[in-house]
């Protein structure tokens, strides 16, 4: 009996050490910093995942379930900062816009400095919501700066390729949009075929202060503009900017977060965590990037379980559940504290102890069984985790209390 609680509390604990352990090596980040900076990536140090995907990738798999791994390796493994473009004249609200959609003054005010704008990314680490913003000026030739051709003073646009391009226009400005969406095409062509082109929306800025009708006829001219020159099926979105980002009314809030969900659905799989997490107003994106993690992870958990060895698929199901559920807390864009995990983990009880414990039993005791065995042991282990990363989409993403995502664990476990 005693040898079984410390099995019960061993397991508990080695999750939360195996969350701890993944946040520590892979989601914690570097100081902020918004000033200019080379774009070139640092060396990646190895991370926990790494070794799990790699172990992963050796055992047999079906077309679905490589294909979950394949997901959940860009998701986690590959995640990287999203790179955007703000591409308008000069006060058409590219500034203010990134910090609306930030929540928070991480650029000042007054907008980027010359030397940046259109030339180099502005690294933005902003209590962990992690963007990289460079703005480029309508009809400007070239960007501003000394000397060289302009692929020379682009060249950080040219090596980190945006994601997306926003052709940001202000609700109140009548200047012709043509050349904003020339501006935009001569950014491909010097981004040549070296990766995927930009995908691009449209933003029309200050709605708020410019009215309803003058705003839709500002849409209209944009999306008119962007078929004229080929660009069908381009999303145009309307925001109110004017105001700070703490204090948006309920229409400009509504307006921010609907560009912040397209933003979310348009970057690549490897950009998506991150953009999620740094945009507080793209909720439904966290959502269903943390769904997808719990969907991924426990496909692998149903291979790992697959193995007829007991006891050796503990190796890998452990830091597998860790790195799910640090992945969950942390897009969610709650700030990181080495008790969150455990305080979640705690809530579950004497639920979250023996169903992890009884589970984990199982699974080990039915290997012994010949033929079946594996299968049973198999889907234990993917509904266990399932179990366990709905507890946690529930608390850290939905925002449930302790006591709703304990009885999401009991009843789905």
């Amino acid at each position: 009996m005693i040898a079984g609680g410390r099995q019960l509390r061993g397991n508990v604990v080695g999750l939360a050490c195996a969350c701890r352990a993944h946040h520590d090596h892979s989601m914690s980040e570097p100081a902020s910093d918004q000033r200019p900076q080379s774009t070139q990536k640092p060396k990646q140090e190895p991370e926990p995942l790494s070794d799990l995907l790699t172990l992963v990738d050796r055992l047999p798999f079906v077309g679905s379930l490589r294909r979950d791994v394949t997901r959940l390796r860009a998701l986690l493994y590959d995640r990287r900062a999203p790179r955007v473009v703000a591409i308008g004249a000069p006060k058409s609200g590219r500034t203010q816009l990134a910090n609306a959609l930030l929540g928070k003054e991480a650029l000042p005010h007054a907008g980027l400095d010359a030397a940046a704008r259109g030339e180099r990314w502005v690294h933005i680490n902003a209590d962990g919501a992690r963007l990289d913003w460079t703005e480029i000026d309508v009809g400007a030739p070239a960007a501003v700066g000394a000397g060289g051709t302009e692929l020379e003073r682009r060249r950080g646009l040219v090596e980190a390729r945006p994601d997306i391009a926003l052709l940001v226009v202000r609700a109140d400005d009548a200047a012709a949009l043509a050349p904003l969406v020339e501006s935009f095409e001569r950014l491909r062509t010097l981004l040549g075929d070296g990766g995927p082109a930009p995908r691009i929306l449209g933003v029309i800025t200050h709605a708020d202060v410019a009215g309803s009708e003058r705003t839709a006829r500002r849409r209209d001219a944009l999306e008119q503009a962007l078929r004229e020159h080929g660009f069908v099926d381009v999303a145009v979105l309307a925001v109110g900017t004017g105001a700070e980002p703490a204090a948006l009314s309920e229409d400009s809030a509504r307006g921010v977060g609907i560009l912040a969900e397209s933003l979310v659905e348009l970057v690549p799989d490897a950009a998506q965590l991150e953009l999620a997490r740094a945009l507080p107003l793209a909720r439904e994106g966290k959502r269903r990037i943390a769904r997808a993690i719990v969907s991924a992870s426990s496909a692998v958990a149903l291979t790992v379980g697959l193995a007829p060895i007991p006891f050796a698929d503990a190796v890998l199901l452990f830091p597998l559940q860790g790195v799910m559920v640090s992945s969950i807390a942390h897009v969610s864009g709650r700030p990181w504290r080495a008790g969150a995990v455990g305080e979640w983990l705690g809530s579950l009880g004497v639920v979250g102890g023996v169903g992890l414990g009884m589970r984990w039993a199982v699974q080990q005791i039915v290997k012994l069984v010949p033929g079946a065995g594996s299968m049973i042991s198999a889907s234990v282990a993917a509904a266990g985790t399932a179990a366990l990363g709905h507890s946690a989409v529930a608390y850290f993403v939905d925002g449930a209390s302790l006591t709703d995502a304990k009885k999401i664990f009991g009843r789905e476990n």
